[in-house]
């Protein structure tokens, strides 16, 4: 309960707009998958979003690129701030992760499949909070299998061995 509430006074600065989360996704030609995910980002989320979202793409197709900028210009028109980096190259998922860490601008980085679904309001405010404890290196979020209650990935724990899944 006192790492809960805690966590819970961290987040009050994230939604007073002291703070910033930088959102990356590296995405490629699945304009379909990403709108699912860039709605229900700005849609499930409590209170208002202090977010920037940065999405990477490393060489789209032509129709892809052309379908996700018109997403992008709808997800701008709710007031959510979106830089589309597009940048053709051979896959190289970290290679994307890091070109959207190096043009970030907010305190914290939240790296996001472009395949993930928000299906919690408070799902930011818990993050935030969790990452501002002096003692926490990284936070995740618990993942679900979509459209069931089985759990695909519930976090990264360090043992003796090193990091291993849950």
């Amino acid at each position: 309960v006192e790492l809960a509430s805690r966590a819970a006074e961290g987040a009050k600065e994230l939604f007073a707009g002291e703070l910033k989360v930088s959102v990356i996704i590296p995405s490629k030609d699945t304009p379909e998958v990403l709108e699912k995910c860039l709605r229900s980002l700005t849609r499930r989320s409590e209170g208002r979003l202090p977010v920037q979202i940065l999405l990477v793409d490393n060489g789209s197709s032509a129709e892809n690129k052309q379908k996700t900028e018109d997403l992008i210009g709808r997800i701008r028109e709710s007031g959510v701030p979106v830089r589309y980096i597009y940048e053709p190259a051979e896959f190289n998922f970290s290679a994307m992760c890091n070109r959207g860490a190096e043009l970030a601008e907010g305190k914290f980085l939240l790296f996001l499949n472009d395949d993930i679904e928000v299906t919690d309001s408070k799902w930011l405010t818990e993050m935030v909070g969790y990452c501002q404890l002096p003692e926490t290196g990284a936070v995740g979020a618990k993942l679900l299998y979509p459209d069931t209650k089985n759990i695909q990935h519930c976090g990264v724990i360090n043992i003796q061995n090193g990091p291993v899944h849950c």
